[in-house]
């Protein structure tokens, strides 16, 4: 059980105020670089030896060698009532028969989910918000029925469709392999969950999802890109990862330009799943936007550059800004100053740069660790600070270095 992962509701709605909730882009970790000799032209595990490679994370669409992400246990489920100002999509049946008002299908037409006093079941079209939604703090309750059956993408298959466009797989993960960019917590066909927190068929079980939308320039290139933070069960499974486009089957992402208000969908896959409790509280306009560039974490080299963009797009100038960075304990992580970790001002409508060398050692376990980053800023006369994880996955062991950098070497040239 990862218990410092742990983190109640309200933690995550705090976490979500307006320094935090500015849309922290942080690459997401991958597992190896990508180079055809690091790994099997196939295996025999769940998934796809023929599918593009993406050039983010260095494995392909539903990697068939892919590792699995390793089990948690979430404990005790604790579903509590949503906030008072958050909008309710979807009750629960505790205050009266379950609704579909505020749903219709993607063509407009009135929903065909079949409705009982508890949830709704997934029946005939899609369901789609009837509102367009923007930045939010979604919270979605899901449950696949005790009576299941089937295995990989089969049982319970379904999805969380943030902005019509991009996908939060929900599956029975529960003893059920799959490949691991296709499991539940995943966004799917992108990047898997840090672990797998699922509960057996039978059981109820939650997401909450902080989502900052894209936004797209007048030419339709891509300004900012989606960033999501999913929390399962109440166990961090994606921190602040970075979109790459829409979550296409067996192909490589792609934007398309759309508002950053789009209605959010419920997926048909043709397998039963029940849904409760789905509401959502928006998000403020971020102040600022710290992006750490490309992906440095994504590489297992022992020494990295990492670089943060801090971007203020509000109408106030930001002063005293200062960004840093702590490794976990007893990880053999080092963080050091490349350049400067902190700004005087970012005025409206800039940026300014900040850059570290990260050293990594080998860890002596296979789970993932987290760097924190710690950010304060003051704008106007209130200070802010915010307080966030990195996931870094484990370097290479002595044994494979020599070949790990060989590899470096021939991809640099």
């Amino acid at each position: 059980m990862v218990d410092n992962n742990k983190v109640s509701r309200r933690s995550i709605l705090s976490a979500a105020g307006l320094a935090m909730a500015s849309g922290f882009a942080v690459p997401a970790t991958a597992d190896h670089n990508g180079d055809a000799e690091q790994y099997p032209e196939t295996c025999d595990g769940p998934g796809f030896n023929d599918t593009p490679v993406q050039p983010w994370s260095g494995w392909r669409f539903g990697d068939a060698c892919r590792p699995q992400p390793p089990t948690v246990d979430p404990g005790e489920p604790t579903f509590s009532e949503p906030p008072a100002d958050a909008t309710v999509l979807l009750g629960d049946g505790s205050n009266g028969e379950i609704s579909l008002d505020d749903w219709e299908s993607p063509d407009g037409s009135p929903p065909e989910w079949n409705v009982t006093e508890k949830y709704a079941e997934v029946n005939g079209d899609w369901l789609q918000s009837k509102e367009a939604i923007g930045d939010a703090h979604y919270h979605v309750e899901w449950r696949i029925p005790s009576d299941t059956s089937g295995s990989g993408q089969g049982p319970g298959n379904s999805g969380v469709w943030l902005a019509s466009n991009y996908e939060i797989q929900v599956l029975n993960s529960y003893e059920n392999p799959t490949y691991a960019d296709g499991m539940a917590g995943a966004l799917y066909g992108e990047h898997p969950p840090l672990v797998n927190a699922a509960r057996p068929p039978g059981e109820w079980q939650s997401y909450d999802i902080i989502w900052r939308a894209p936004r797209f320039k007048d030419n339709g290139d891509v300004e900012s890109p989606g960033i999501v933070t999913v929390y399962w069960n109440d166990i961090l499974v994606q921190s602040k990862t970075v979109v790459h486009g829409s979550t296409p089957y067996k192909a490589l992402p792609e934007y398309s330009p759309h508002p950053p208000e789009m209605p959010l969908q419920l997926q048909n896959h043709g397998r039963p799943v029940q849904y409760r409790n789905i509401w959502y509280d928006p998000l403020p306009t971020p102040a600022s936007v710290v992006t750490f560039n490309g992906d440095q974490l994504t590489t297992k080299d022992r020494t990295t550059n990492l670089e943060a963009s801090i971007s203020n797009s509000s109408s106030s100038t930001l002063t005293s800004v200062d960004v840093t960075l702590t490794p976990p304990n007893n990880s053999g992580v080092k963080v050091l100053p490349k350049g400067k970790t902190s700004v005087d001002t970012v005025e409206t409508g800039s940026s300014e740069s900040v850059s570290w060398t990260v050293v990594r050692l080998p860890f002596a376990d296979n789970a993932p660790h987290l760097l924190t980053a710690t950010v304060s800023y003051t704008i106007g006369s209130e200070q802010e600070k915010v307080t966030y994880q990195i996931p870094l996955y484990p370097e290479p062991t002595p044994e494979n270095s020599e070949n790990e950098d060989t590899n470096h070497s021939c991809k640099d040239q």
